[in-house]
């Protein structure tokens, strides 16, 4: 059960450089402490998380990132880290934290790719299963059209929005994701797809969706 942590923050004027530098030095601590696939993105397609830098991390389950959470506060240089993002000079003001356990959904794994989108939405009561049946269609749909990695996530804390999932796909870039999305809305069973989302009986209730890409290594 792979186990994904995720921290956002908003750069400050003029200081988004100085954020991923602080990601890049921070890389390097995580994947000490068994941290995996560790990426910096940035909202480039969204309303509210525009320009937001998100830093993410896997591990293998609750436990490894368990072990993971308790020895950032034995790693000095971490928690040097911790206290330059809390600070009065800080780079960038903190959004939030999660962290997200995936769902299986049994698809095959790919590169990353430098573009990412993300599916955030609440299932409706007592229609949890058919909210996973749905994203595992849309994955088949989408990975006939370029996507890749296309995987659904559960919120383990997640404060005022409970039972919420997050549904991720990638893309080599943004024209194969328009691409994909053209091929998506002029398919018949896209279409019905996304009128059975806006539905009165459907199984989700989308919250947001949101365009990341890439932007540190």
């Amino acid at each position: 059960m792979t186990v994904m942590s995720i921290a956002i923050g908003q750069p400050k004027p003029g200081r988004t450089e100085d954020v991923l530098e602080m990601s890049r030095s921070a890389k390097k601590l995580i994947e000490r402490h068994g941290g995996k696939n560790i990426r910096t993105s940035t909202a480039v397609v969204s309303s509210a998380a525009f320009g937001s830098v998100v830093n993410t991390a896997e591990f293998d389950d609750l436990e490894a990132y368990g072990t993971f959470f308790d020895a950032i506060w034995a790693d000095d240089e971490l928690l040097s880290i911790l206290g330059e993002i809390q600070g009065a000079n800080s780079p960038y003001a903190t959004f939030g934290a999660n962290v997200v356990t995936e769902v299986p959904l049994g698809r095959k794994r790919g590169p990353n790719g430098l573009i990412a989108v993300a599916f955030v939405s609440a299932p409706a009561p007592g229609r949890y299963q058919a909210a996973i049946e749905l994203n595992n269609k849309a994955a088949e749909l989408f990975e006939a059209r370029g996507a890749r990695n296309c995987r659904l996530f559960s919120q383990l804390a997640s404060g005022v929005q409970p039972d919420v999932l997050i549904s991720a796909m990638e893309f080599d870039n943004m024209r194969a994701y328009g691409r994909a999305m053209d091929g998506f809305l002029a398919d018949p069973t896209g279409q019905a797809m996304a009128e059975q989302i806006q539905s009165s009986d459907a199984p989700v209730r989308m919250i947001t969706s949101d365009v990341f890409r890439e932007i540190a290594g």
